[in-house]
């Protein structure tokens, strides 16, 4: 990748929610500062409120948020054009980065067992609102 300013560029990106209720400007300064290790290329947009948890349930009970009788605590993990969805424990990985950067071990967030992937699904996804209703449309199914 590119570097700038000492670091690697990366071609992704990340993007940061933050419930309205835990949003203040003191937060937003300093994430505009990039004061915040592995933020630097945090993309800080502005959307309207929604109550995600109501639009998305299976998700919100994915993330721990709801109680769903089908759907287990987990995750979601795109990464690839492939999309994961697992539930479980994650793998455990010693590294040697920085807490709280991202770097780039490709089965950082795979399930410790095969077992616990519920989805996978090649598939090229291009806004957050298009991974959340296929996550949704995924988790429907069980």
């Amino acid at each position: 990748p590119a570097r700038r300013n000492g670091c690697n560029r990366h071609t992704w990106f990340s993007v940061l929610a933050i419930p309205d209720h835990e949003f203040n400007f003191d937060l937003y300064d300093k994430l505009q500062r990039r004061e915040c290790p592995g933020l630097s290329e945090v993309n800080l947009v502005d959307f309207p409120s929604t109550n995600l948890n109501k639009a998305f349930p299976k998700v919100a009970a994915l993330a721990g948020y709801v109680k769903d009788k089908k759907v287990k605590k987990g995750w979601l993990r795109y990464s690839y054009e492939t999309l994961s969805i697992h539930s479980g424990k994650p793998r455990k990985f010693k590294v040697n980065e920085p807490e709280g950067t991202a770097f780039p071990y490709q089965c950082l967030h795979c399930p410790e067992s095969s077992e616990d992937t519920l989805f996978q699904k090649s598939i090229a996804i291009s806004s957050l609102h298009e991974l959340l209703c296929v996550a949704e449309m995924l988790l429907r199914t069980l």
